[in-house]
């Protein structure tokens, strides 16, 4: 599935290679205000702030933090200028969150508040499509997220609901079409008039039919602790609207709950509203390791003698616990 151009954004170059060091005569670009239209310039980390309207999910961070010390940023932070004399984060909120985890850091001494982020800033109203501010930034916020990060479903149900917005107002205004890439690269027309919206999401997104019917399914159908679930990624999308279509409010809080101790997909719904009808507990493999996880533990290298007393017991509670799992052999 083809996605969105990303380069719709006039004025903003695309990454070259970072030829100079971080640090070597950066901070004059700053200093000078020389900032007309869209351009590469390293800014003091103390300059730059997250963007509130990025809901995009922060993981992974401890990983990319130790890629950071040792390679430095690689790709450049794409900023907006603020009246203020900051600049707020448009793109690479990941990336400033692993640099903020080194300055942090008191056995790494090289990255601090005063360190030079490698940047672009661009110049929000310089986006060439018929668009309120606001839904521009959103649609920066979209276009670098897009082909920055790996989404879980939280990131694609943010995706989806933040262009339904933007492709409503240029509706409205009666765009008729954007540009946008098929899946070998090459550009090609997006209609707007006359399209449906999930199918336009579809193309800008690259995210298929299914997934955004069932968010919408979701979003429209699913209990507020259901969709809370989905969007602290313990339920997926698929599994979160299988349960929207098969329980009732109550059993999705339940599913929802049940998600904070264990792993749950779509193939233990069945089997969990059985079990909810009777105010009981689906017990999956991963509930009975992490019921056991105290017993191996203490028994974990140790030999615990028995005498024939508690050693008959000790089957007994075993064939008890098989017969009430009911995987108990008769051979």
């Amino acid at each position: 599935m083809g996605k969105f151009n990303a380069q719709a954004i006039r004025g903003t170059e695309s990454n070259k290679e970072i030829k100079e060091k971080i640090g070597e005569g950066l901070l004059s670009d700053v200093s000078k205000g020389n900032l007309k239209g869209s351009r590469e310039i390293n800014i003091p980390r103390n300059l730059i702030r997250k963007n509130p309207n990025n809901k995009y999910s922060i993981d992974g961070i401890k990983g990319l933090a130790e890629n950071i010390r040792v390679r430095g940023i690689i790709q450049r932070l794409e900023v907006k200028a603020e009246s203020d004399g900051t600049y707020m984060l448009l793109g690479g909120e990941r990336r400033i969150t692993a640099v903020d985890m080194l300055i942090e850091n008191p056995e790494v001494e090289e990255w601090t508040e005063d360190s030079l982020i490698p940047c672009i800033v661009t110049n929000v109203e310089n986006i060439n499509l018929d668009l309120t501010y606001e839904n521009k930034e959103r649609f920066a916020i979209l276009s670098t997220n897009q082909w920055n990060r790996k989404y879980n479903s939280a990131d694609r149900i943010i995706e989806i609901e933040e262009w339904g917005k933007i492709i409503a107002e240029l509706r409205q205004n009666g765009v008729q079409s954007i540009i946008g890439y098929d899946e070998e690269g090459n550009e090609k027309e997006i209609k707007i008039k006359g399209e449906k919206t999930k199918d336009i999401i579809s193309q800008t997104t690259g995210a298929s039919r299914g997934i955004i019917n069932d968010v919408a399914y979701v979003k429209s159908h699913g209990s507020d602790e259901l969709i809370n679930a989905v969007m602290e990624n313990k339920v997926s999308i698929s599994t979160a609207a299988k349960a929207a279509r098969e329980l009732d409010y109550e059993e999705q809080k339940k599913l929802a709950e049940a998600s904070k101790r264990e792993k749950v997909t779509g193939k233990n719904i069945s089997d969990f509203k059985k079990i909810s009808e009777n105010n009981g507990k689906v017990i999956t493999p991963q509930v009975l390791r992490k019921d056991l996880k105290k017993i191996t533990k203490l028994v974990k290298d140790k030999e615990i003698i028995l005498d024939e007393t508690s050693l008959k017991s000790y089957y007994s509670y075993i064939e008890k616990l098989e017969n009430l799992l009911g995987v108990r052999s008769d051979t």
